[in-house]
């Protein structure tokens, strides 16, 4: 636990987690003799289970542990299923395993064998947190014989499989909710932003855009896009954070920008992982970049949560959505470009001071509750105990 990097006050949640769920009665203290007797539960928590291929990005928004950590344990049951491996080189899985009342590692077995398995674990909810990440379980999850299933990912792309999603209602315009999707208030994440400080840029420091999801979310497009834009602002430099990819990516994403024309002394680059790491990046930034295609990552909310905004692309696509509807919820809207030619004049425009930004982007966050870990899995717990209303 230490080595995962957790301030004192998550450790000791999660050992106490962890010791009320899986030591002996006799291991825990008992209530004083006058305590109030508590209502008597209802027979038989649900039984939820989790599906993921992806703890470490699981990690870096603090999704799957704060519903291990918070989802009531007089009402669910929690069960993790990976597709990953668990061993003790992954601390996000080795840290989720703790939290979980039931994990259990897949990653060896063939669906039937799995499918086997998940007969034998009484599941009433099943949760799929990959979408069509690289290492998805979609047809296992098909064909797996639960009440309610549902893919909670950062587009709702399975939808077109026929799989029901759960997605952010802020997403979608009113009264254009495709069949099969669930709800979830607001945006639908659930994020553990850290509290970290916000530091002021020095005086005459260089205009620093910065891309700060990983490189996987950028196509050849973006960066392209992102050439220009540079080429517009000849002052301004670029932060680009490699994320777990080394020497290798760097010299590709160097190699692409010198054939548009600008020159890699141009170019910094960070491998920030973590929330905490990505959070202190934002502070050597002045405006960030979203991918023009695609959700992006944990980078866009910790960005506004640094109180740093970034441009990103308009898109009526169900995949690309996310970027745009995070800017328009914090009434962020003029930095939103209706096309990728839009973007060297907003950025100027920033540069120049003529578009301003609050100061106050993290206050919005707590007032819209978005950065409020707690109220969001709330949220959720009533939801799931909604749909299974009739099975218990």
């Amino acid at each position: 636990l230490p080595q995962a990097g957790k301030a004192p006050e998550q450790t000791t949640a999660i050992v106490d987690a962890y010791v009320h769920r899986h030591l002996p009665p006799a291991y825990i203290p008992l209530p004083p003799a006058d305590a109030p007797l508590l209502p008597t539960a209802p027979p038989g928590p649900i039984r939820i289970a989790f599906l993921v291929s992806d703890t470490r990005r699981e990690a870096a928004s603090g999704r799957l542990e704060n519903l291990l950590l918070q989802l009531p344990p007089a009402r669910f049951h929690t069960l993790v299923l990976y597709h990953e491996s668990l061993s003790s080189g992954n601390k996000p899985a080795q840290l989720s395993t703790l939290l979980a009342d039931t994990p259990l590692g897949i990653v060896r077995l063939d669906d039937d064998t799995t499918l086997r398995l998940l007969d034998t674990q009484q599941i009433d909810v099943l949760v799929d947190l990959d979408g069509l990440g690289i290492n998805h379980r979609l047809a296992l999850f098909q064909r797996a014989a639960v009440a309610h299933k549902f893919s909670w990912s950062d587009s709702a792309l399975p939808l077109a499989g026929g799989i029901p999603c759960l997605h952010g209602a802020a997403l979608w315009p009113e009264g254009k909710t495709p069949a099969g999707l669930t709800l979830l208030p607001g945006l639908g994440e659930i994020l553990d932003l850290p509290e970290m400080p916000i530091l002021p840029r020095p005086p005459d420091h260089p205009f620093t855009l910065a891309c700060l999801c990983t490189p996987v979310h950028y196509s050849s497009t973006s960066w392209r896009a992102f050439a220009r834009l540079l080429a517009h602002l000849p002052m301004a430099r670029l932060l680009v954070n490699l994320g777990e990819l080394g020497a290798e990516a760097r010299a590709f994403i160097s190699k692409f920008f010198t054939q548009e024309g600008i020159t890699p002394e141009r170019l910094d680059f960070i491998r920030a992982t973590d929330r905490e790491t990505l959070a202190a990046a934002w502070n050597q930034t002045d405006l960030g970049l979203a991918p023009l295609h695609g959700p992006g990552d944990g980078a866009l909310p910790l960005g506004l949560w640094m109180n740093k905004p970034w441009l990103a692309l308009a898109s009526d696509a169900t995949w690309s959505r996310r970027p745009a509807a995070w800017l328009h919820a914090l009434g962020l809207d003029s930095c939103i470009a209706a096309t990728p030619d839009d973007l060297p004049g907003l950025a100027e425009s920033f540069a120049a001071g003529t578009i301003s930004i609050p100061d106050d982007l993290r206050q919005r966050i707590r007032e819209q509750g978005i950065g409020n870990p707690q109220a969001a899995v709330a949220a959720f717990a009533a939801l799931i105990e909604q749909h299974c209303q009739g099975i218990r």
